[in-house]
């Protein structure tokens, strides 16, 4: 940047300025929203994904339960109801084949060795185990049992491909045998007879004691799969075999289970996974994370915005306070200079003209000493170095000799100050900073009152725990909008500016600052004189 163009800038007014920055805001807010609202979106991509995967994972899961828990109880089912007559028994065992290479499965094979036969075949812990059902108790030829074995190794290795999305989104593959796995199984479901109320019993038994797991849980959930989906198996004529102990919060839907079962699977999602799935729970928290992103965005960016403005701002009252400055010591230092010439070249008409003049540059010289400790006071304040010695003192003594202080300045513009003040009046106070309170209020009052109003002082005890002293003018009074900005540093009203009084914009609020330091309270009320009546509430001794 050229020192030509940082001549521009800096010549750039502050509404100028201002206007860049909100124009700047605002495009910056733009940005922000638009970010919000794409990853909103984004986010309700992904909730739909999840549903939808969730969905498709509650329907492979309850099929898998079935091959995995319920394969050869449903068969042994089958069995039973299609042998009405009952007149077949259960055979023993014949072969215990032990291959250590095959996968614990658990499967039913059906071959056709001359007369009509069913076997069993179970897969545990590397072990074949082989058993025939026929009514005259054949024994399996050989090539009946390779047929078996053939039959054994294609279940084993056809597999169920799943591909489902993972919690980040990445693709993922899940390959499950179709049979599934089944500790123990061997001992358990060997019948002994025909018992289908002893199948059911045995089947429920394994399942309750037992809780086969359905699939890994793909989405990062603590809980087991059982507390994901809910399953029902139904028998023939639709009579509950097993259902899960939590049941849904809507209807199952069925899930098929081989052409040839007479059982029918059913499966549902559970009302906590429901919940999480429709998004009651899942969807709402993403769309109120990126709404409050969107939200904290939007106030972040507004804070800027009022610390751009209140930035503009005291810059602006700062330039105005130097104009004001500029012309408050200009205006006592011409009289000054004024009445001194006049007594140096003995232009004075007699003494009391003397007296007068002299009266005139001592009147102009404290209120020079004013400004200068009211520019003092603010830099102290806003350095936070601002300190008072407070003690408990007689506050009427103060009071009047403030006001005999002040009382020429007054007279100038034809103001009388009247004291309304007990012969005593204790209170907690520094009395400098209380005199210099004191003194700013009653600029206040004379600088903006009309002339041969009088200004009334008053003091009194409040309660016990306070004391109370009052500057009650008859001025234009302060509208009660403003009441707290004009207590700021360099705050003056427009209609003041506009009038072109002249005044600093920090006596009221050194006036403040000195209150704040002795722990008491200012603050500004109508008068039934038509002016403000401005209240200093300090603690009693």
């Amino acid at each position: 940047m050229t020192a030509e163009s940082r001549l521009r800038w800096r010549d750039w007014s502050a509404g100028d300025r201002l206007g860049v920055g909100y124009l700047l805001l605002v495009i910056a807010e733009l940005v922000v929203l638009g970010l919000a609202w794409y990853g909103l979106a984004a986010i309700d991509r992904q909730q739909r994904t999840v549903q939808n995967n969730l969905e498709q994972f509650a329907t492979f899961g309850a099929a898998n339960f079935a091959y995995r828990a319920g394969a050869l109880v449903f068969n042994h089912a089958n069995m039973v109801n299609e042998d009405a007559s009952r007149t077949a028994t259960l055979g023993t065992i014949d072969l215990i084949a032990r291959e250590r290479a095959l996968t614990d499965s658990l499967l039913l094979c059906e071959c056709e060795a001359g007369l009509r036969v069913r076997a069993l075949a179970v897969l545990d812990d590397s072990a074949r185990v082989l058993a025939q059902s026929s009514p005259d108790r054949v024994v399996l030829p050989q090539r009946t049992v390779a047929a078996m074995y053939a039959r054994i190794r294609q279940f084993t290795e056809a597999v169920l491909t799943v591909r489902m999305t993972d919690e980040t989104g990445a693709p993922q593959v899940i390959a499950l045998s179709r049979i599934g796995t089944v500790t123990g199984a061997s001992e358990r479901f060997l019948l002994t007879s025909y018992d289908p109320d002893g199948v059911r019993a045995a089947y429920q038994e394994y399942i309750y004691q037992s809780r086969p797991p359905l699939l890994p849980s793909v989405y990062g959930w603590r809980s087991s799969n059982s507390s994901v989906i809910a399953i029902r198996v139904l028998m023939p004529g639709g009579t509950v075999f097993y259902e899960s102990p939590q049941a849904p919060d809507a209807g199952y839907s069925s899930v098929p289970f081989g052409p040839d079962s007479l059982v029918r699977i059913e499966a549902a999602l559970t009302p906590d996974a429901a919940v999480r799935v429709r998004g009651e729970t899942v969807g709402t928290y993403a769309r109120s994370s990126v709404t409050l992103m969107a939200v904290i965005a939007t106030l972040v960016i507004a804070l800027i915005a009022l610390v751009l403005r209140r930035a503009t701002e005291l810059a602006r009252l700062r330039g105005d306070f130097t104009a004001a400055v500029s012309h408050e010591l200009r205006t006592p230092l011409t009289e000054i200079m004024l009445y001194a010439e006049l007594i140096q070249t003995g232009r004075t008409a007699g003494a009391l003209a003397t007296t007068d003049a002299a009266q005139v540059i001592l009147a102009e010289a404290r209120r020079l000493h004013n400004l200068v400790e009211n520019v003092l006071v603010v830099a102290r304040t806003d350095r936070r170095m601002l300190r008072v010695r407070v003690a408990s003192h007689d506050l009427a003594p103060i009071v009047r000799a403030t006001v005999a202080t002040f009382a020429p300045l007054a007279a100038k513009r034809q103001i009388p100050v009247q004291c309304e003040l007990p012969e005593s009046l204790f209170g907690r106070c520094d009395p400098g900073a209380l005199a210099g309170v004191l003194l700013n209020l009653l600029d206040n009052a004379v600088r903006y009152g009309p002339p041969s109003q009088a200004v009334i002082v008053r003091g009194r005890e409040v309660g016990q725990i306070q004391v109370s002293i009052e500057v009650d003018d008859a001025g234009p009074g302060i509208p009660a909008a403003d009441r707290e900005r004009v207590m700021q540093p360099y705050v003056r009203l427009d209609r003041d500016v506009d009038a072109l009084t002249s005044g600093s914009g920090l006596g009221l609020a050194v006036a403040r600052a000195l209150v704040d330091e002795m722990h008491g309270t200012v603050r500004f009320d109508d008068s039934t004189r038509g002016g403000t009546v401005a209240t200093v509430l300090l603690p009693a001794r």
